[in-house]
């Protein structure tokens, strides 16, 4: 057998837009048989099966050990499923995704349905290096492709299934027995886990081989807009040995081509859509990181009676001139307008914060020359990786820009805290060629539970590339007096002075 190749995660959470389960469908295997519980049975050496006695697990690695011996050379088939219920007791989805491994682990081939996404399900393939994946079937398919390939073999799933039972620790465990099933016994195993970690069960037979995984947990969660606060999440995984011979899947080549012959129109971009979001997000990057910039951005709220209320608004102006200079204006509105200001050299960070008549001045010796600390000087756009699974529409403008529109558009709207419905939500994303974004515009809209509504619009702009100046602020010469201490060494340490003005 050749060694074992890394294999693609199943939770697939980052790449299938924000699912952190997957739910139960209607091809899966069957559960155990449904027999009398009878006491466990007293082997002779105390162990029902590799590394688990009737009340311990008493060695998580023998185990797994057993698991993944039991898979080699042979095809195996992981299929997760994820249901998700309401504390009310409304389904609210249901997902499944399923991988096919051959015995020799070259490739997978993998399906994914009940999607929280713009397409229902997707079909994928993966090898050692690449992972492809095809939306909206043979009829209008879209492909995806990622330069990385499988991260996890069967039995390498099993150990991240079984959660911290699968290190070297002995842990305490309720063992049911469940009865024989083509002649082997099979156990039905509650591990004790941690207040960190959900509940988890699982299914093994003597021999070691683990059926069947099950964590149950409460958590609060949005779906279609809204957010259910204790919401019931049940996951299953299950393994099998498949008896079948696998092929790649007869989509891959046409996938293939379809992805070598694309036209872009900027990095990640072509004329029908997003086909790397971080492609698109690293261009923008590598274009203002030497350059000087002004970023400004502003998020503004309107209620159902036309009120606009500017919620917070930040300007960020950089120079690429050594020392670089930086500066960073934020204010934000709770009842009153508080207003930050901050000034950045090579050294140090001068801030002023303004609240009402209250003034306070800040220095700290971790500026621009500190490691890390450049690159975060001006946001970069927030792109999500959902746009690929979008339907867009993609406009040239008279300048030689691109202005990408995306309706029904949620990935990266922040409402885990509201109690109401978001709908109609927009983004707008215009580009040039090098992938500069200079703007970046998303709008949504809550309806809350007593009716009322509030229209959110979240807007970036970045101007000004090359042409950006960087003045010292007039209030600098107050901030370096009010800050200044001095030891008996005459060294300067950091302060914080307040001044009521």
């Amino acid at each position: 057998m050749r060694p074992a190749l890394p294999a693609v995660l199943l939770a697939l959470c980052c790449v299938l837009a924000g699912c952190n389960a997957f739910a139960p469908g209607t091809n899966g295997p069957a559960d155990p048989p449904t027999v009398t519980p009878a006491d466990v049975p007293d082997t002779a050496s105390g162990e029902l099966a590799p590394g688990l006695t009737q009340d311990r697990l008493t060695n998580a690695s023998a185990l797994l050990a057993a698991h993944r011996s039991l898979l080699a050379d042979e095809s195996v088939v992981v299929e997760r499923r994820t249901r998700a219920t309401a504390a009310n007791g409304t389904r609210l989805y249901e997902q499944r995704i399923e991988y096919q491994y051959p015995a020799d682990r070259s490739f997978a081939n993998g399906f994914a349905g009940g999607l929280q996404t713009g397409y229902d399900s997707v079909d994928i393939w993966a090898n050692e290096t690449t992972t492809l994946y095809r939306y909206g079937g043979e009829d209008e398919p879209r492909y995806r492709t990622r330069d990385r390939g499988m991260s996890a073999t069967p039995s390498e799933r099993l150990r991240y299934d079984l959660g911290t039972a699968g290190d070297d620790a002995s842990r305490p465990v309720e063992t049911r027995f469940l009865g024989e099933t083509a002649g082997t016994e099979r156990y039905l195993v509650t591990l004790e886990t941690p207040q960190s970690e959900p509940p988890r069960s699982y299914v093994v037979d003597e021999t070691g081989f683990v059926h069947r995984v099950q964590e149950t947990f409460t958590a609060s969660l949005s779906h279609e807009g809204r957010t259910y606060r204790n919401a019931t999440i049940e996951t299953r995984t299950r393994y099998r040995v498949s008896n079948e011979s696998l092929d790649p899947a007869d989509w891959v080549a046409d996938a293939r081509e379809a992805i070598a012959n694309r036209e872009y129109i900027a990095p990640g971009v072509t004329a029908e859509g997003v086909t790397s979001a971080r492609t698109l997000r690293n261009a923008h990057r590598n274009v203002t990181a030497n350059a000087s910039v002004t970023y400004v951005s502003e998020r503004r709220e309107v209620a159902g009676d036309g009120t606009v209320q500017t919620v917070e608004a930040q300007t960020v102006r950089r120079s690429p001139d050594p020392p670089r200079y930086y500066e960073r204006e934020r204010s934000v509105r709770n009842g009153e307008t508080y207003r930050e200001a901050r000034w950045m050299n090579a050294t140090g960070t001068y801030v002023r914060h303004v609240d009402g008549n209250r003034t306070d001045y800040q220095w700290f010796e971790n500026g621009l020359a500190s490691e890390g600390a450049a690159p975060r000087s001006v946001p970069t756009p927030r792109l999500s990786g959902s746009l690929e699974l979008r339907q867009t529409d993609i406009t040239r403008l008279d300048d030689g820009r691109y202005r990408l529109v995306v309706e029904d558009y949620g990935a990266t709207v922040r409402y885990g805290d509201v109690d109401g419905t978001v709908r109609d939500r927009s983004l707008v994303v215009v580009f040039d060629e090098r992938g500069f974004v200079s703007r970046y515009t998303q709008r949504y809209t809550v309806e809350y539970s007593d009716g009322t509504t509030t229209t959110t619009v979240d807007e970036s702009r970045y101007s000004d590339l090359g042409e950006t100046s960087v003045d010292r602020p007039d209030w600098l010469p107050t901030a370096v007096n009010e800050t200044r201490e001095t030891d008996g060494d005459d060294l300067e340490t950091e302060h914080t002075t307040t001044v009521v003005e």
